[in-house]
């Protein structure tokens, strides 16, 4: 049995490096076998980690790959030759080639760079990224366990689910007992369980003589802080980083907290600031250090807008967040596009969360003075992420046709005030004229001059778009035949009810007449312990309120699978949710698979009654599954 230590260990902030090794030849091939007389010199890079070798515990099922410019693990493959992919469980160490250390003349550290994926497809993921080290190896995968191998502590920190960015690790020291040896092994652990996978995908490892400053485990919110936590988490006192750390540690797995809160820190350090998708990443700590870090996560810039200036914070300056904070599989974080930059340095920004009035552009929304494609864009990016508008009027001219489907009945395309791709507008799967569905492909061109009517959303919090099958074509050129009176049909999609709308895998439920608060609740159904294929009933949520799943019609009842971590809702099955209050709207995110989007029919309706709303998967054939993975319920005001 291997050996395993457990070592205190945290990562970022450097020290120079200090003088290298000479250059020693390493006298044979790590693959080939044999004891090592002397391993690579320091300091050592390997950008794609292709000098690494492998070892796979379960014979067969090679979990790493090579990459051009990287390697990967993933138990999610093509196995054996198949022409699809499936999961299978998969157990394999990625293996450094021998190191020299015996030149260092004081601490050496290590670096990669890294992508992780899918985690939360997979529970209890953390525990399926490990990192060993070894200077009794030989160099001979079928000699691996006679080894001793000690764990070097490492927090592996997620990417979001469909981000290929690459972060750093930050520097992780090798422990003292591994320094002045002329071999010794870094190997890179990774398992997946036959149901489903994480993808971690590692690039540009770097080994060399410097010391790893104590900065929080890899800054992944780290351990309670020695200071005295202050605030009551207001706009007028908020949270500290203490603080908001000790208020945060009663929030279970996957749980929100109720409502926004405040927080105050000074940067640590910055992740990332991406003006493209109008968000910042970064840490934040009471004293302005890499101990003891909050981790800010995606959040928008100030006046809850998105950034637009990559350098509007910096290290050290001091900020107040306000927002949605999460225990995100065990990191404490502020929850993705659900939090912004209320302050810097005492500057700009603050208030309230701004309410949907344009600040930019002409119109006032309505039949006689539609929005023009500035307008409606300020209007849709101050909406509250993924919750519908009301109906409302908006033109411009098309500038791209991306799909016009007399299949589906719905066009997909883009719109700006002087037909260019500039400052575009993104009509996502309208109906055509009267609410009635597309029926040719000519229906919409580039240069066609479009009114639209319905509701829009700020899609996930940063892409302001229509509502699909909810918003359609009131005129084009002029044109109203097919309808568009003065009172429009409110529900242009013939047997699909209001209430039910499509945007991706995201389907959002909303409540008629009911105004949103900022307090909601989420659950992620992977982390309810159900086995597979296991009948789901009533879910009780911390705050008392149910969800209830039920067959309704059908004689096939809801059920949890595994392969998806989510429960499959059939054709007529139906969803109860009865709030502890009045519900203002609930989001479902959703599976896709082979190009499918499982988020129910078309013709699936919603009923309300007092705190309940009923969903229900109406459809007259087999119709489509709603797998749902998240639920999202926001309390009206």
């Amino acid at each position: 049995m291997n050996k395993i230590h457990s070592l205190l260990l945290t990562a970022a902030a450097t020290i120079g490096v200090l003088t290298s090794c000479s250059d020693i030849p390493m006298p044979y091939d790590i693959n080939s076998g044999g004891t090592a007389s002397f391993g690579k010199t320091l300091p050592y890079k390997s950008a794609s980690l292709s000098t690494f070798s492998t070892y796979d515990l379960k014979e067969g099922y090679a979990a790493w790959s090579q990459g051009s410019s990287y390697t990967q693990a993933t138990g999610y493959q093509a196995w054996n030759g198949a022409s699809t992919k499936s999961n299978v469980e998969v157990e394999s160490y990625l293996i450094s080639p021998a190191l020299n250390t015996t030149c260092a003349s004081g601490k050496v550290r290590f670096s990669f760079d890294q992508t992780l994926r899918y985690s939360n497809n997979v529970t209890g993921w953390q525990n399926n990224h490990k990192i060993f080290i070894s200077k009794n190896f030989d160099g001979n995968a079928k000699n691996f366990n006679e080894a001793t191998w000690t764990q070097i502590a490492f927090t592996p920190e997620a990417s979001p689910y469909s981000d290929w960015t690459l972060y750093t690790s930050g520097y992780l020291q090798v422990p003292d007992e591994f320094v002045n040896h002329d071999s010794v092994y870094i190997a890179f652990y990774f398992y997946a369980p036959a149901t489903a996978s994480t993808t971690w995908e590692l690039e540009n490892f770097l080994i060399e003589e410097g010391v790893a400053d104590n900065s929080g485990n890899g800054g992944n919110g780290g351990d309670t802080p020695s200071g005295q936590p202050a605030g009551t988490g207001t706009q007028a006192d908020p949270y500290n980083v203490a603080g908001v750390l000790a208020y945060a540690s009663t929030l279970q797995s996957g749980q929100d907290s109720p409502g926004q809160i405040y927080i105050k820190g000074k940067v640590a350090k910055i992740k990332e600031i991406s003006a493209q998708f109008g968000n910042a990443t970064f840490y934040i700590s009471d004293d302005g250090s890499e101990n003891n870090t909050f981790y800010v996560y995606r959040a928008l810039g100030l006046d809850n807008k998105n950034v637009t200036d990559e350098n509007f914070i910096k290290v050290g300056d001091e900020v107040v967040i306000c927002g949605t904070i999460t225990n995100y599989n065990g990191t404490i974080e502020t929850k993705q596009k659900a939090a912004y930059v209320y302050s810097v340095n005492s500057n700009g920004g603050g208030g309230d969360t701004p309410g949907p009035t344009p600040t930019d552009g002409t119109g006032t929304g309505t039949q006689a003075d539609p929005y023009n494609v500035a307008a409606i864009i300020s209007y849709t990016s101050a909406l509250s992420a993924d919750v519908n508008s009301s109906e409302i009027y908006f033109q411009g001219i098309v500038s791209q046709v991306k799909e016009v489907s007399a299949q589906y009945g719905n066009a997909t395309f883009y719109i700006s005030d002087d037909g260019t791709t500039n400052n575009e507008f993104y009509i996502f799967r309208c109906l055509g004229l009267g609410g009635n569905k597309i029926t040719s492909a000519d229906d919409v061109k580039v240069g066609d001059k479009v009114v639209m009517y319905g509701p829009v959303v700020n899609f996930r919090g940063n892409t302001p778009e229509s509502v699909m099958n909810k918003t359609y074509i009131y005129s084009i050129n002029g044109n109203t035949s097919g309808g568009g009176g003065d009172t429009p049909d409110p529900t242009p999609n013939p047997g699909s009810s209001d209430g039910v709308s499509i945007s991706g895998t995201t389907v959002t439920l909303t409540n008629a007449g009911s105004t949103a608060s900022t307090e909601s609740i989420s659950v992620d159904l992977s982390t309810l312990g159900y086995t597979n294929a296991e009948e789901v009933t009533t879910i009780t949520l911390s705050d008392g309120t149910t969800v209830t799943f039920a067959a309704g019609t059908n004689t096939n009842a809801p059920k949890y699978y595994t392969a998806t971590n989510g429960i499959r809702v059939y054709a007529n099955n139906t969803i109860t949710f009865v709030g502890k209050k009045k519900i203002a709207n609930v989001v479902m995110e959703c599976d896709s698979y082979n190009g499918t989007d499982y988020v129910g029919n078309n013709t699936a309706t919603l009923s309300a009654d007092g705190n309940t709303l009923v969903y229900n998967n109406a459809s007259t054939t087999a119709g489509t599954q709603l797998r749902v993975k998240t639920i999202t319920i926001t309390y009206a005001e």
